[in-house]
């Protein structure tokens, strides 16, 4: 019924402060329209460079759980208004920890391998979140037109889902009345400190004025009614002078583990007992 500009727009200042003996800080604050453009310290970490190949940051990151995940809010890095949404689906806050970067040529290729450990506390989504232990790793390689990339992390979550959280309350509920121990099923349909993992690969290729990017994300959650989804995006552009048209095609699968609702005892299957 209205147009609003809000959603999309941001303002966003960076600063970066080189200190001594191979140290700099670097501060990002990010103020966001569907935020009513509250500040938010959204990077803002140490980094020192231990050699001309390796780097350490510590203190608040992004989690590179994909291509574009450093630069998602810088949108003249690519060519998209945004990216697909069916693989950058999720708003991750940043995570407060470690990234360990190495950067090496070889002949006429160029490697970037990271490291990070850290916790993640926020909203995903809408929904809470706490992602804690998270381990993972991602390894660029350039050569001339090719970009190949390929990523994979793991943590323990915890998060609150409206939905699940309902359905999980009225197994307890129907436990309760009928006098049968379901808590162990309730905490199997909830996202309560499960191991996750998340696997991502790209490829990218800028070759005269073709233009080719495809990317491909996996991610589910162990013990939980979080659906294991896989999802991925092809974009093929022609570069004609200031130009760039482009064709993109997205698709996502989900599948919900509902085999956890089979467990509920088939003596309690017919009784109809609010949300459960």
């Amino acid at each position: 019924s209205e147009i609003d500009f809000r959603n999309d727009s941001l303002i966003a200042l960076q600063s970066e402060a080189k200190l001594e003996d191979g140290l700099s800080a670097t501060i990002q604050l990010m103020s966001r329209g569907k935020n009513d453009f509250q500040p938010v310290a959204e990077w803002a970490y140490i980094s020192y460079d231990i050699n001309e190949n390796f780097r350490l940051n510590a203190g608040r990151m992004r989690i590179p759980f994909y291509r574009y995940s450093d630069f998602i809010d810088v949108r003249y890095t690519y060519n998209w208004l945004q990216p697909p949404r069916t693989v950058y689906g999720f708003d991750f806050p940043g995570y407060d920890g470690l990234s360990l970067v190495h950067t090496q040529s070889f002949g006429s290729w160029d490697s970037t391998f990271q490291f990070i450990y850290g916790r993640l506390e926020g909203k995903i989504g809408q929904s809470q979140a706490t992602l804690d232990d998270i381990a993972g790793f991602n390894w660029v390689l350039n050569h001339d037109w090719l970009t190949l990339r390929a990523g994979y992390n793991r943590s323990n979550l915890t998060i609150k889902i409206d939905e699940i959280e309902q359905l999980a309350a009225g197994v307890d509920t129907l436990g309760n009345a009928v006098s049968v121990d379901l808590s162990g099923l309730s905490s199997k349909l909830r996202a309560d400190g499960d191991s996750g993992d998340f696997g991502g690969l790209a490829l990218g290729i800028d070759y005269n004025n073709m233009l080719f990017d495809a990317e491909y994300i996996t991610y589910k959650v162990n013990d939980s009614l979080i659906a294991k989804t896989d999802a991925y995006y092809m974009s093929f552009g022609y570069r004609l002078d200031k130009w760039i048209p482009m064709l993109t095609m997205s698709k996502s699968k989900s599948d919900a583990p509902t085999e956890l609702l089979a467990s509920i005892p088939t003596s309690l299957s017919g009784i109809p007992f609010g949300p459960a």
